[in-house]
C-alpha cells in the first residue's frame, strides 16, 4: 500500500542526494554522511559508495519510466496471492 509520507521521504532523500551530487561530493563522501546519521538516529544500516552509485541509477531511470509495465506485475504477483502462474 502507498504511503504518503514514505513518499515524502523518498523524494525528499533524492533531493538532498543530487544536491550532494551537484555540489560535487563523491560517492563516498555521501555514503559516510548518511552513515553518520544513521548511527545518531540508533539505526543500524551501513552504505557504501556503490549503494549510492546504485541508488542513483535506480531513482535516475525511474524518474524517466516506469521500471516494470502493469502487466509485469500482475503475471509476477498473481502467484503470490495463491492463483496459477500465467504464462509469459
Amino acid at each position: 500500500m502507498l504511503n504518503p509520507i514514505k513518499m515524502g521521504f523518498r523524494e525528499f532523500n533524492h533531493f538532498n542526494i543530487d544536491r550532494l551530487t551537484e555540489a560535487e561530493l563523491s560517492d563516498e563522501t555521501i555514503a559516510s554522511a548518511i552513515n553518520d546519521e544513521m548511527k545518531q538516529k540508533k539505526i543500524n544500516v551501513t552504505f557504501t559508495a556503490n549503494d549510492i552509485r546504485s541508488y542513483k541509477k535506480l531513482t535516475d531511470i525511474s524518474s524517466k519510466c516506469s521500471l516494470i509495465s502493469k502487466k509485469k506485475m500482475d503475471a509476477l504477483t498473481a502467484n503470490s496471492v495463491g492463483l496459477p502462474e500465467p504464462a509469459i
